[in-house]
């Protein structure tokens, strides 16, 4: 009976210790079981977040693609992959797209990736600590697949097609040669090539003449087709060719207004300062002055107020030290001509029959130098004024330092020249310069004008034909920089000169109007350059700089001239582009409403800015219109040439901006094409070429290949290849995010 009841106890003990045990385990059941039903709750989420992610990752890159240009590409992108979350119920704050490079590793491929982030709430899990909330990431990447494009394409169904002369070998492994004509290979010419595509015939002359990337006839594809132009209906091509419309409008800036000197009143007398020194004295008290005389100088004295002469002599050998202040004012009512040493000392001079400095040359002081009529230096001239007016002619023939001058105002001819060195204001402060009848320098000067803003009008008298603003002929004409220049008739820069147009800064400026002959303007002639000359223009970036030039840039004659163009991001000219010697193009967009002409002047490489050259242009658009006269020579008929024999071209197209990978647009309707001639050896051409209406040609030895990292791309009415290489690759595919297909990759 005992045993019975020990276990009957010992059973309810253990009861007790089941009990215990459960109540100490049961809420780290709970919470366990809580936080697999929420790990359960983030793995749906997960599963819908990453559903909705593939969802906008695709829906992004067809909207990316289908963008008009790169500018609305990224917008669009991003709407698009919102827009698709916010149907399937997840906030657009919660999802992020941007283009990256491609998992997958391919070279050169994009891809859009997306992701979506939310959250879940955490109930059971706060029993054990942990978070409130559990983030749900999910990613989803769309590559975008470009399509195989066109990289050479002849668009007219009448005209030659894509037609291979010559022995050419065509490299395009990435792109297809297409044609809405036919294409032409015969023996000894070559095509590698993804495909190539033709509208009426396909022949090749012999067996392995068109081949694939990989070497063999068997990975080309060969099919009759019709190809559109992709760029028929592109907006940024469009915009680009728009910019003809305001370079053929360019209006000559106005002739500045001769200055206007007003005239002194009141009553003037002679004085005569020679060996008499009594009556010089005399005459000097009645014009408020004294007159000291030491050896042969004479000092004349005269406070501040008017102080007017009528006839002023000095002897033969004598010099005069004027002795006043700047608050002291000359006026000479006599024509004015000194012999030995004059100092004008400071003060403001007023002379109302012209100046005439002759062999004792002169100075001057601080103040003004007015002049009515002409200005004539025959000897050296230093002067410390700040400003010159002179209503005719200012003659410089020698020496003058004019350290001080920040005004200069001249009614006629500035003319500056024969020897010596020649000095228009300093470093210290800008110089202002309207010169209304010109400006010309010449002979074995070396001329120096201050950075500031020149305005100068028409000369009277012809040069090289033409009737110009500036006649640059010294031996060295430079311009400090910044500078803005407003030429109303052009710049003819003689040949065996320098001239330097803003030789420090980036916020130069010009607007350079044509030339005239009788009445009327030139637009040949708007720059003029000669010869065996330097000719440089600063760079143009700055936020208020214009490049206007209303007419051609004309370098005329090759014979070792080197002409350096500024970078600027956009240059109107009015006229044709022809070059000669060596050219360097600054960086931009050149927007000409005539003709290009690449050596049609003649002339080879020259040592231009420390490299020999024929054309070097980096980051340059050549955006054509064709209109007025056409090129003649060898390029006769064209819109683009570059010239026979004229080797070393460098031309590539911007990477960025509005004309990205635009090399050279021709015109929309007027038929000139362009042409790489005969001998044109050493050419390298990056960008899309583009002429709907006209023909592309590469002839004789003409070599044409993209710039590393760049693309090549030849669209014209016909593409006709004649001698040398081509290494051809699809820049622009109809817009500018490229087109193509969409896959979703991750």
């Amino acid at each position: 009976m005992r045993f019975v009841e020990f276990l009957a106890g010992l059973f309810a003990q253990r009861r007790g210790a089941v009990s215990l045990l459960a109540a100490l385990t049961l809420p780290c059941l709970i919470g366990t079981a809580g936080l697999v039903v929420e790990y359960g709750h983030g793995v749906l989420e997960k599963v819908e977040n990453q559903r909705v992610a593939d969802l906008s990752a695709y829906a992004g890159a067809v909207a990316y693609n289908a963008a008009t240009s790169t500018s609305t590409a990224t917008t669009a992108m991003t709407s698009a992959a919102q827009a698709v979350a916010v149907l399937n119920g997840i906030p657009a704050a919660k999802v992020t797209a941007a283009i990256v490079p491609s998992p997958t590793g391919t070279a050169n491929t994009n891809a859009v990736r997306v992701t979506v982030t939310t959250s879940v709430p955490l109930i059971f899990a706060r029993l054990v600590g942990s978070s409130a909330t559990l983030a749900v990431p999910a990613q989803a990447y769309a590559e975008l697949r470009p399509s195989v494009g066109s990289c050479i394409l002849a668009l007219s169904p009448s005209a030659g097609g894509v037609s291979l002369t010559g022995g050419t070998k065509v490299t395009a492994t990435g792109c297809v040669i297409a044609s809405d004509a036919t294409v032409s290979v015969p023996c000894g010419t070559g095509i590698k090539s993804a495909g190539v595509s033709y509208n009426t015939t396909f022949t090749q002359g012999c067996p392995g003449g068109v081949i694939g990337p990989d070497g063999t006839a068997a990975t080309v594809v060969i099919a009759k087709k019709s190809t559109p132009d992709p760029l028929a209906s592109d907006a940024e091509t469009a915009a680009a060719r728009g910019r003809l419309t305001t370079a053929g409008a360019l209006a000559a800036p106005a002739s500045p207004a001769a200055p206007v000197v007003a005239t002194p009143t009141g009553t003037f007398k002679d004085i005569d300062l020679a060996y008499n020194p009594s009556s010089t004295q005399t005459q000097a008290i009645a014009l408020g002055c004294t007159a000291s005389q030491s050896g042969s100088t004479w000092t004349l004295t005269c406070p501040s107020g008017p102080h007017n002469f009528n006839a002023f002599t000095v002897g033969g050998g004598l010099s005069v030290t004027f002795a006043g202040s700047t608050g002291t004012t000359y006026n000479f009512a006599q024509p004015v001509t000194t012999g030995a040493s004059m100092n004008f000392g400071p003060g403001t001079f007023t002379f109302m029959q012209g100046l005439t400095i002759g062999y004792g040359g002169a100075s001057f002081g601080s103040g003004t130098l007015n002049v009515i009529g002409t200005l004539a230096t025959t000897a050296a001239v230093t002067g410390a004024q700040s400003t010159i007016a002179v209503t005719g002619d200012f003659t410089v023939s020698t020496s003058i330092t004019l350290n001080a001058l920040t005004s200069l105002k001249v009614g006629g001819l500035l003319n500056v020249g024969t020897y010596g060195t020649m000095t228009f204001g300093s470093s210290s402060a800008p110089l202002s310069a309207t010169l209304t009848g010109g400006l010309q320098t010449a002979g074995s000067a070396v001329v120096t004008f201050a950075a500031g803003s020149f305005s100068i009008g028409r000369m009277t008298a012809a040069n090289d034909g033409a009737q110009y603003s500036f006649y640059s002929g010294a031996a060295s004409t430079i311009f400090g920089g910044p500078s803005s220049f407003a030429l109303n008739s052009g710049l003819d820069v003689k040949g065996g000169s320098t001239l330097i147009l803003g030789n420090a800064g980036t916020d130069n400026s010009f607007r350079i109007g044509p030339s005239y002959v009788g009445s009327g303007p030139v637009y040949s002639n708007a720059i003029l350059v000669g010869g065996g000359s330097t000719f440089k223009m600063g760079d143009a970036t700055g936020t208020n700089s214009v490049f206007e030039i209303g007419g051609s840039f004309n370098i005329a004659s090759g014979g070792g001239s080197c002409t350096v163009v500024s970078a600027a991001a956009q240059h109107d000219i009015k006229g044709s582009l022809l070059t000669a010697g060596a050219t360097v193009l600054g960086a931009g967009v050149y927007t000409v409403y005539g003709s290009v002409g690449i050596g049609a002047n003649g002339g080879g490489d020259v040592t231009c800015n420390g490299a020999t050259t024929g054309l070097l242009a980096n980051n340059v658009s050549l955006i054509v219109g064709g209109n007025g006269a056409a090129l003649t020579g060898t390029c006769a008929g064209q819109s683009f040439c570059v010239a026979a024999g004229y080797a070393n071209v460098i031309l590539s197209a911007p990477t960025t901006g509005a004309t990205a990978k635009m090399a050279i647009i021709g015109p929309a309707s007027l038929t000139g094409g362009a042409f790489f001639t005969e001998g044109s050896s050493g050419t390298t051409l990056s960008g899309l070429v583009y002429f709907p209406v006209g023909s592309v040609r590469l002839d004789g030895a003409a070599s044409v290949g993209n710039a590393t990292g760049q693309c090549l791309q030849l669209i014209g009415k016909e593409v006709l290849l004649n001698g040398g290489s081509t290494l051809a690759s699809t820049c622009i595919a109809g817009n500018s995010s490229g087109g193509g297909s969409v896959v979703l990759v991750q």
